[in-house]
Order: structure tokens, then sequence, then C-alpha cells
């Protein structure tokens, strides 16, 4: 059977760098995405504007459908000829913790409802994006386990920071069961926080470390305002930036997991070429990830803002008005301002033989990707071509 790439999740930020990807490993290889149709927008019109440039074909349905992915029969008959490479990035990544039911719908009865659609396909090889946060909360495990994060492992007892997490972890060890059941090759690829294209600062979603920003992006702009009666008291402006004296809660010490989405996919691709990598997980992480505070303070810089100070979170008693404003405001993130583990990167180093070096994150590349995101106001809708370097 001719070969094809069959890949969810092209839609969204990094389903959309993996499929432009794969077009430059694999020119000539047919690519199959399944997109669905939203409001007035077509499957075919979302995936033409998304991936204006690689060359790929609209495959109409849903993870969640109740049968065969939602396809139509003329769909169906187009993935049975082909020996397929999947690829699965569809994901709801969100934190909010009253979007649970629609998280573990998509993430975890999405993917459970892919693999039996697959089982009636000609499989060449699975491919699965996961996070590397799936390793939670650790800090109730024993001193080995808690430090380090393994990719030889799932759950080990860890605590699950919200539902994308435990189901991101779910969905992971029913891939592998899925696997040793029907003898198809699978491949997990764990992700850092995927930030934008480290050469044009491109970017297509701004959740993650943008989302963090554009609080405090946003919080200037309304103390920049004339005062109003409810508003915060305005902060003076000190050699150019809003001075704002606020504790922001978080670990100064604790690193923060960052990578390129070039970088990202870059190491993925060069992994999925090899047969030696299958049936392993990969943390596809960067091996030297800056300080939250750090990070934290270089953002400040190129959104205009001093003042700020990173300290562990103190009673809320202690709290002045403003901060206690800003820390709300930020509290899906802070558990990941907390400390993290390290990850272990020994299957990545074994399949390749070292780990790729990440572009440095310095004050540069932290000004390219959010001055990229400030010129976008963190979301106007942005395609693909005009702003990815192929």
């Amino acid at each position: 059977m001719p070969k094809a790439i069959f890949l969810t999740g092209a839609t969204g930020f990094v389903g959309s760098a993996i499929a432009s990807h794969l077009r430059r490993l694999n020119p000539s290889m047919p690519i199959l995405v399944l997109a669905r149709n939203r409001g007035q927008r077509t499957a075919r019109e979302r995936v033409g504007e998304v991936l204006s440039g690689v060359k790929a074909a609209a495959i109409g349905g849903d993870i969640s459908a109740e049968s065969d992915i939602g396809a139509s029969e003329s769909d169906l008959r187009t993935l049975r000829a082909y020996d397929l490479d999947v690829w699965h990035a569809a994901a709801n990544t969100s934190f909010d913790k009253d979007s649970r039911a629609d998280i573990v719908r998509t993430n975890v009865g999405g993917t459970q409802k892919l693999l039996g659609f697959l089982d009636t396909l000609s499989v060449r090889r699975f491919h699965y994006i996961s996070t590397a946060y799936v390793a939670g909360d650790r800090a109730r495990l024993s001193s080995g386990r808690g430090c380090i994060a393994y990719e030889d492992e799932d759950f080990v007892g860890q605590c699950f920071r919200n539902a994308y997490e435990e189901s991101k972890c779910h969905a992971e060890r029913m891939i592998k069961e899925w696997a040793a059941t029907t003898g198809n090759p699978a491949t997990i690829y764990r992700l850092a926080i995927a930030l934008g294209h480290s050469r044009s600062g491109w970017t297509s979603a701004f959740t993650g470390y943008y989302g963090y920003m554009r609080g405090f992006s946003v919080l200037r702009t309304r103390l920049a305002r004339p005062r109003t009666a409810d508003s915060v008291n305005q902060s003076p402006h000190v050699n150019g930036y809003m001075h704002l004296p606020v504790r922001v809660w978080g670990d100064p010490e604790a690193t923060i997991n960052v990578a390129c989405v070039d970088y990202l996919v870059d190491v993925i691709g060069r992994l999925s070429q090899l047969d030696r990598s299958i049936g392993k997980t990969f943390h596809v992480v960067n091996p030297a990830p800056p300080r939250f505070a750090w990070l934290l303070m270089a953002g400040l810089r190129v959104i205009g803002i001093g003042g700020v100070r990173v300290c562990k979170p103190l009673d809320s008693s202690a709290e002045t008005k403003l901060e206690r404003l800003v820390n709300n405001s930020l509290a899906p993130y802070r558990p990941y301002t907390m400390g993290e583990p390290v990850f272990d990167t020994a299957n990545v180093r074994a399949v390749l033989g070292t780990v790729p070096a990440h572009p440095p994150v310095d004050e540069a590349l932290v000004r390219r990707l959010l001055s990229y995101a400030i010129r976008e106001k963190f979301g106007r809708p942005v395609h693909m071509s005009s702003h990815t370097p192929r």
C-alpha cells in the first residue's frame, strides 16, 4: 500500500508546526489532516487558512465523534487506501477547572475513539504528542522520584495540578496498552512549554508563558488610563517603566521548561525517522531551562514594567490590593512557578547520540517572542504562511 501521513490537531499551534515540518521531511508523501467544521467554516477552509503553503488534504471529522471519527464515506475510503503514519496532536490544553469534562472528553475519550478507529486501518506507526508535565506535582514523592521525572515512567503516585496533566498521562497509558495489544509501533513525545519560533517570534497560540505575561500587559494598559473611582492606584513611571511595587508568588529559583516550537519539531522529526525510537517515550525539552524569576523579569522589561519582585506565597492578609489583583489573575499558573523536576532525557541521548542544544533563552529571544505577541495583541488570528520561516 502507498504510504501517507494522517495528522490530528494540525489547526493548533504545535500541530501546524508539525505539519509544516513533516512536509519538509516528506515532500512527496500525501498528508491527510483531520479537522472539524467550525461555525461557517468547513474543515477544508480551516486547514487551507492555517496550513497555507503546506500541501495537505483535509479530512472532515472529530476524534470525539461516536463512530469513524465523523468522517464521510469518501474520506474513509481515502484513509483505507494508505499505510498510515499517524500523528495525534489534537488536545484540549485548557487549565480551566470548569472545563474538566471537556478536557477529559477530548484528551482521553477522543484518544480512545481514535485508537479504536485506527484498528480498522493500516497503521504503519503511531506518534503521540504529550507534555513533559505529566510529571505533575511530585512534592510528596521520595527525593529520588520527586526530583527527576524519567521518560520510562508515567504514573508513579504524583499529584496532578490540573485535568490537562491527568488526562495526558491517562492517554499515554492507554496508547502503550493499545500498542502492546495490537503490535502497532508507537512513540510518545513529551514536550516542554511551547514558545514561538526562535527566529521570527511567530506563534498562533498565546497560552502558557504568553498567557502569564498577557496579564501584566493588560494591567499596564489599565493603569495607564485616567484614574476612575473603582481603579487601583495609578503607579508612577520610572525611567520609562511603569513601577508596580508588587510581590508575585513563586519560587525565584524554580526552572520553567520552555522551548521554541522550531526546536521541538526539529527534535521530534529527528526521532520519528529512526526505527530505534519505536516503543519509547521521549522528553523533548529544553536542556537548559531558564529560572522563573529571570524569565518573568526579562518579559516585564519588554512590556515596560518595573518594581515587581518574586517571593514565595505569603498569607493573603499581607497582600496589598494591587498584589491581590495580580496574584489572583495568575493563580492558574502558580503551580508551575513553584518548582518542577529535572526532565530525564536518557532516551533522547541514546537514540540521537546527544540532546540537541536549544537556542539560548536570553534577553534577545524573550524580546523577539514578546514583541511579536504584543504586535498581535496576544491573540489576533495569525496565518502560519505569513509568519513561519520555511
